[in-house]
């Protein structure tokens, strides 16, 4: 019974593409199909009538049939196991649908209680032929076999349950042939009988109630416990040592402490001996200090009459409670000791004694060293200057941004050094691709918008963009911006633009170069194009500006040259080639055109092509390799370097990122030559670059004025709410607020009636633009006369005031009696209108 399983098993396990396996040179090969190789899974039969009715079913059963019946080796295959292997792989296709049998239908008996637990077992490894000949038995449970194999009988599936019959059980080695009564393919079951006397190996395939991984987990688990309880106890000996060694310190130290003489005992005592050795008995006076005349220099053990001499550091400025020879005289020593006549140490006495001055040198020199290093007051060295010339993007040269005045040094390092966002170059990938940009090299023959929908395919992102297209004929750098830095395009469009072109003359110069050089020249500065014929624009006048230009090679035989131009965006390359020719009088046209700079980026910086793209995707999909697409894609700051840069603290940006402008309380640093109406960036501390925006100031009115606009926004970069809301939380907008709840302004924070005066004159709207500078007025709604008819109107009203009436719109800012005055007049033109027509539905009717 086990042995068609073990069959199944062994078959799934070979090859996915392989149906009936045979050894090579096996009597049986000729039988099982295709004799060069293996079947495919499509000629096998799941129906028991088709067995007898297809050629498929026909012969998968003699094939398997002579298989179990062969004693066939060749080295390390036998017939037997790939008969084993054909019935596991056919159980495994039509009971399991594995592998791609797309045909097979819900059974009754997949389910946990019947044949679903053997699916493991049936497609062990995926049906590789890389394991073992019964590797599979391994996952094999002995209950599982009877109540699938009863489930498939009930449902009249008998070949399929005979299939399941046969080969864990056993495992015949080579040479020994499978013990069944019967042949699978028959309606009744087949049971297996006693192998033969040459098998050796003992059925040993139950594993118990518990896989194979979890019984190497749980050994693993059971190694790692024995070693945290050893880990333990050697940490706990350690301990234990460490605290029995401290005490016996400490006892060593206090009987030997307690053995020094003192001027009462002058008996010096054992190492050992313990303070009840010394005398018991000491007077109210019994000081050190009075016991002077008893006790001499040498009753000390760091005197010579001790068994070992110690040079002992005398310090003048000792107390009188430090020592008892050092508190000698301590009481009569100035402090601090700046007189050099002070009496000498004993040691230095004993040395002079001696001879030697050694000591009395060193002595003196440890003195004056403390003398000059501790109380000695230096200056601190200064902080050397930080060189920020090497840092990335917006961040390069942060230390030459001027500082406002507004903001306090310990302020300023607290914002640097803020953990909110991060700075470009570290995002997550996701942000990092969603606010990047590419610079790319395109190729010729596929227009701009067909590079930029593949880019935007390969690399699965919401929207892209370009910064000036290219015709398809024209390869070089085309910037492409992905998601957030699409906010960019518009910017980067109107940037400069170089090309390298070769043009092709149509007949040969007499000067040469020279003329040609010379000509090149001439079309230098503002010149009239119009579109060539095939354009994608309205063919009309317009100027453009041809910066800068030049020869780079030209050959008058064959009528080429080739030159490089710096020009305005919108030039047309192919219209300055005709006009070159026509200016040359020999006529010319554009051979091929190149871009090499576009913006703030050039072939030379970071110039990628579409395969690099389309690598480094895929690199980062199968890898999870983030450097080749972060060396790919780029931050969108690499755009914005050649913009002045202002610093805008961190509480300041998400106000900015709503559309505020820039206050100069939120200013933190800007650049040196910012001029008003000039286009800056706004940035933050960690070289993130927030907007677009105009100033409103220059560079010394920010050094000097304390409140006002530095910047308005023409393009927002930043997403919203990724800094925190830091608005309305001043002095001023708090009683602002506060006025708003009591009713003494109106729910648009304007002044009303009951708006204080002092306020009124005092307060100034920023916000407001030009009306901003002027005080407040209290807002006085106007009575608007909502009834009016036809007949209160004038019938005819003056072409003047009808101009007047279509030029009132609403603006900025609006107040409430123009809002009642522009309704007005809006009511009146429509009544004016309608008084006109019936006038002339009259006339009509009358004639």
């Amino acid at each position: 019974m086990r042995f068609a399983v073990s069959a199944f098993w062994l078959g799934l396990w070979l090859s996915r593409a392989s149906a009936l396996k045979a050894v090579a040179g096996s009597p049986c090969q000729t039988l099982c199909g295709n004799v060069l190789g293996s079947t495919s899974s499509d000629e096998l039969v799941c129906k028991e009538e088709d067995y007898d009715t297809s050629a498929e079913g026909g012969v998968f059963e003699r094939c398997t049939t002579c298989q179990l019946a062969s004693g066939y080796i060749d080295g390390d295959e036998t017939d037997t196991q790939w008969a084993l292997y054909n019935l596991r792989y056919a159980v495994s296709y039509c009971l399991f649908g594995y592998p791609e049998n797309e045909d097979v239908g819900s059974s009754p008996c997949l389910t946990s209680t019947a044949c679903e637990p053997l699916q493991r077992a049936v497609t062990y490894n995926e049906l590789e032929p890389n394991g073992t000949a019964y590797g599979y038995c391994s996952t094999w449970i002995h209950d599982q076999l009877p109540r699938c194999a009863s489930c498939l009988r009930a449902g009249s599936n008998h070949f399929l349950a005979n299939l399941l019959q046969a080969g864990c059980e056993q495992m015949p080695i080579n040479g020994t042939r499978v013990s069944i009564d019967s042949p699978p393919f028959t309606t009744s079951a087949v049971n297996i009988t006693d192998p033969t006397p040459i098998a050796t190996n003992i059925p040993n395939y139950y594993p118990g109630p518990l896989s194979l991984d979890a019984r190497v987990g749980i050994a693993f688990g059971a190694l790692l416990l024995i070693l945290v309880a050893v880990g333990f106890c050697i940490i706990c000996n350690g301990r234990r040592k460490r605290r029995t060694f401290l005490r016996s310190y400490d006892e060593k130290v206090k009987k030997a402490m307690a053995a020094w003489p003192t001027p009462i005992n002058t008996t010096r005592g054992e190492y050992f001996e313990g303070p009840s050795s010394q005398h018991p008995f000491r007077g109210w006076d019994d000081t050190p200090q009075s016991q002077k005349p008893l006790r001499d220099w040498d009753n000390s053990p760091q005197s010579v009459s001790t068994e070992k001499f110690q040079t002992r550091y005398f310090s003048p400025y000792s107390s009188q409670y430090n020592s008892p020879d050092t508190a000698v005289d301590g009481r009569n020593m100035p402090w601090p000791a700046d007189k050099p006549q002070m009496r000498t140490a004993p040691q230095e006495e004993v040395a002079k004694k001696e001879g030697t001055t050694e000591a009395r040198n060193m002595t003196m020199e440890i003195v004056k060293h403390g003398e000059e290093e501790e109380y000695s007051i230096k200056p601190q060295a200064a902080t050397p200057q930080l060189d920020t010339s090497s840092w990335p993007l917006l961040l390069k040269n942060y230390d030459k941004r001027k500082f406002s005045p507004s903001r306090d040094t310990i302020e300023v390092h607290r914002l640097l050094t803020s953990s909110l966002q991060s700075s470009p170059l570290k995002r997550d990938i996701k942000s990092y691709i969603s606010s990047g940009v590419i610079n790319l090299d395109k190729p010729s023959n596929p227009s701009s918008h067909e590079v930029v929908a593949w880019l935007k395919r390969m690399l699965r992102v919401e929207k892209t963009g370009h910064s000036g297209t290219l015709d398809p004929k024209v390869t070089g750098c085309l910037i492409v911006c992905i998601d957030r830095a699409t906010r960019l395009v518009k910017s980067q469009q109107g940037a400069g633009k170089e090309y390298v072109c070769v043009i092709r003359l149509h007949d040969k110069l007499p000067g040469g170069q020279v003329q040609f050089a010379r000509a090149l020249e001439t079309l230098t500065g503002a010149l009239f194009q119009r579109p060539p014929l095939i354009s994608a624009v309205k063919r009309q006048l317009r100027i453009r500006t041809i910066h800068e230009s030049k020869v780079i090679e030209f050959d008058n035989d064959r009528h080429l040259g080739v030159f490089w131009v710096s020009c305005e965006a919108g030039t047309y390359i192919r219209t300055l080639c005709v006009h070159l020719g026509l200016l040359l009088g020999v006529g010319a046209h554009m051979q091929e055109l190149r871009r090499v700079r576009s913006g703030a980026m050039d072939e030379n910086k970071g110039l990628v092509t579409l395969h690099d793209v389309l690598d480094a995707q895929w690199t980062m999909d199968n890898t999870r390799d983030e450097s080749y697409l972060r060396r790919v894609i780029s931050p969108l700051e690499t755009l914005l370097t050649s913009y002045k840069r202002v610093v805008v603290k961190d509480s300041a940006v998400n106000a900015v990122c709503y559309g505020a402008k820039l206050m100069l309380p939120g200013l933190l640093r800007y650049e040196s030559e910012i001029e008003v109406h000039d286009e800056v960036v706004m940035m933050t501390t960690k070289g993130e670059a927030i907007a677009l925006g105009i100033a409103q100031m220059s560079t010394v009115e920010m050094s000097t004025c304390d409140h006002g606009v530095v910047a308005k926004i023409k393009r927002c970069i930043m997403e919203r709410d990724l800094y925190p809301r830091k608005w309305g939380l001043g002095p001023q907008a708090s009683e602002k607020k506060k006025m708003k709840a009591d009713g003494k302004l109106d729910k648009y924070g304007r002044p009303n009636e009951a708006t204080p005066a002092k306020w009124v004159s005092e307060y100034k709207d920023f916000s407001g633009g030009a009306q901003a500078d002027a005080p407040a007025t209290p807002a006085k709604p106007a009575a608007v006369d909502t009834e009016m008819t036809t007949a209160e109107t004038p019938a005819a009203a003056s072409d003047a005031e009808d101009k007047d009436s279509k030029k009132r719109k609403k603006h900025e800012g609006e107040t409430a009696e123009e809002k009642a005055e522009r309704k007005r007049r809006k009511a009146e033109k429509k009544a004016a209108k309608a008084a006109k027509k019936s006038k002339g539905d009259s006339d009509e009717e009358s004639d």
